[in-house]
């Protein structure tokens, strides 16, 4: 099973595009103002990579705002595969890799005191740059009680004070700021059929079905593994928090997939 997965893995992890994807990064300089949305494992994170390394190309420094929790890891993995393709990784360029940024704030438990910080932190970012800010946010959720308006006001205010360029990505299509087109972004991309099956039964009714474009998956994938988040040890409120849970998901790493083992 593990050699599957790995294989799996691999194939779904090389940087394919739909013909829509491709055609709308093709458009992504007359594109300042951008928000993807569509379920899980439709290319929404990688096409945010994808108009950074644009952005770099074009000589301007990202700024990388992660909103809640839910967002830092994938957060990260943008900011550390832009910092590769100019800090001597994939595109051996040798510049300096503080032209990518990357700034959390917690809007989901303080959500006015994280947009004050934000704003105030954005506003000095741009005016460094000239009065330019160019920005990605992904895992963005706009339909927040508490996080929303303030979300929302922080990037109409941006849009109003100074040259904004920002991409954003969520997976529910309600509730998004009026200065982002929406730009759908539906068919699987990195998602086994399998996966897919399973996600579409407990998906959101917010988050946008998935489609199909016809071409056929590599494999429907592996078996699913379940785990729950449930039992005295987990004492956390959220899995995400969890230390059970992330020794639970280690061990079937470890010890099933064989993750790190060499």
């Amino acid at each position: 099973m593990a050699e599957a997965v790995s294989e799996l893995g691999e194939r779904l992890a090389a940087i394919v595009l739909t013909q829509e994807q491709q055609g709308i990064l093709n458009k992504a300089e007359s594109l300042p103002l951008v928000c993807l949305v569509g379920p899980p494992g439709t290319g929404k994170s990688l096409m945010l990579e994808l108009v950074g390394r644009i952005w770099l190309g074009m000589g301007q420094d990202i700024l990388i705002l992660s909103t809640r929790l839910e967002s830092f890891a994938v957060s990260l993995l943008i900011e550390h595969r832009l910092k590769a393709v100019i800090g001597g990784g994939a595109g051996q360029t040798g510049e300096r890799t503080d032209r990518v940024e990357l700034h959390h704030f917690d809007f989901r438990h303080n959500a006015e005191d994280a947009e004050r910080e934000a704003y105030k932190v954005l506003m000095a970012a741009a005016t460094a740059k000239g009065g330019t800010l160019h920005m990605l946010m992904d895992e963005v959720w706009f339909t927040s009680k508490d996080a929303g308006p303030c979300l929302k006001r922080l990037v109409t205010d941006l849009s109003r004070k100074v040259k904004l360029h920002l991409w954003a990505g969520t997976m529910r299509n309600k509730d998004i700021p009026e200065c982002l087109e929406v730009v759908p972004l539906t068919v699987p991309l990195r998602c086994a059929p399998i996966i897919q099956k399973e996600v579409g039964q407990g998906i959101d009714p917010r988050i946008p079905r998935y489609t199909s474009n016809g071409i056929p998956a590599p494999s429907d994938g592996p078996d699913i593994i379940t785990l729950v988040h449930q039992g005295e040890d987990h004492a956390s409120q959220w899995p995400l928090q969890c230390s059970k849970c992330g020794e639970e998901v280690a061990r079937v790493l470890k010890d099933k997939l064989k993750v790190g083992v060499k």
